[in-house]
């Protein structure tokens, strides 16, 4: 009965072929150029929350729309960092960097802050729907509270944005949802600074 198992083993081992090479995971991660540093710096810190992502796109694996109703996500191809952390990392060291405010801190800082920054992606994803035309596509909300004002709503904003891209590429997509939120970034950023 052992031999039979191991010639059974033997002759299924034969039947699988291999000569179809298995793809490589790839990592990506958003990038926003860093702004010019701010002449002048508000006397009020900030605290970037953790962003909510839409359960559509909370995997890592990018998301590609394929359809009206058809939407894939790539195994192969993955945020390198979970959505929510990723996009509101990206955010806070962007706000940092421009140096508008006195402080930038993440949740659990013991830094006090008045504005707390909390973020919402509704939609992030390659629309390939046109193949001669794709794009990158993002949806998101921001939310501004002032803590010093009974936790009041100060800023509530939504943005649409979609970036061309010039193939389905991963790396085009990539680029193209760094663009979107720049775009988003920057114009969050002059609401804080109107504060």
């Amino acid at each position: 009965m052992k031999w039979v198992g191991i010639a059974l083993a033997l002759v299924l081992s034969s039947c699988i072929s291999t000569s179809k090479p298995i793809p490589e995971k790839r990592y990506y991660v958003l990038e926003l150029p860093v702004e010019a540093k701010a002449l002048v710096r508000k006397s009020f810190g900030v605290q970037v929350n953790r962003f909510r992502i839409s359960g559509a796109y909370e995997g890592r694996g990018l998301t590609y729309r394929l359809s009206e109703t058809e939407y894939e996500s790539d195994y192969y191809h993955e945020y390198f960092a979970s959505p929510g952390a990723h996009f509101s990392d990206v955010v806070r060291q962007r706000l940092m960097a421009g140096n508008r405010f006195e402080h930038v801190v993440s949740p659990g800082s013991l830094v006090d802050t008045r504005y707390t920054v909390e973020g919402v992606v509704n939609a992030a994803y390659s629309d390939l729907r046109d193949p001669e035309s794709p794009r990158a596509v993002l949806h998101m909300q921001f939310f501004v509270i002032d803590t010093e004002n009974n936790d009041a709503i100060v800023v509530s904003e939504t943005f649409q944005e979609t970036e061309p891209c010039g193939t389905s590429d991963p790396a085009e997509l990539i680029a193209g949802l760094s663009s979107a939120l720049n775009r988003v970034v920057t114009a969050l950023e002059v609401r804080l600074a109107e504060l």
